[in-house]
Order: C-alpha cells, then structure tokens, then sequence
C-alpha cells in the first residue's frame, strides 16, 4: 500500500522542489539552486541502500 503512496507523491514532491529551487532557490544559493532536487534524491538512494543492506539474510531462504 506504501508502494503505491510514495509512486503518486514523488511525482509531486520533486516537481515542486525543483521548481521551487529554479525561483527562489537560486536567489538563496547552493544547495538551494537547482541542485537541491539531486541532493534530495541521493540521499534518497543513499538511505535505500542502507536500509537494504540491513535486511536480513533469512530472508533470502525460501519456505517449502
């Protein structure tokens, strides 16, 4: 269900931020130009890997 919640907001979050780093961003400066959607999704990226390396090995075992 999650799934589909973060499908249908990342749409909306990134195009707003980018938006708003290309205006008032750039006024403001780094990270806030226009790089600020690429730091955001790296971290992004970042915590994914993290999180997936946590998972745990018995999982990886498949039930009969």
């Amino acid at each position: 269900m999650h799934f589909f919640l973060f499908r249908a907001l990342a749409p909306i979050l990134g195009g707003s931020s980018f938006a708003w780093s290309i205006t008032s961003g750039a006024k403001i400066g780094f990270p806030f130009d226009v790089n600020l959607v690429f730091i955001m999704f790296g971290l992004v990226y970042l915590i994914n890997n993290f999180i997936s390396v946590a998972i745990p090995k018995s999982l990886q075992n498949q039930k009969k």
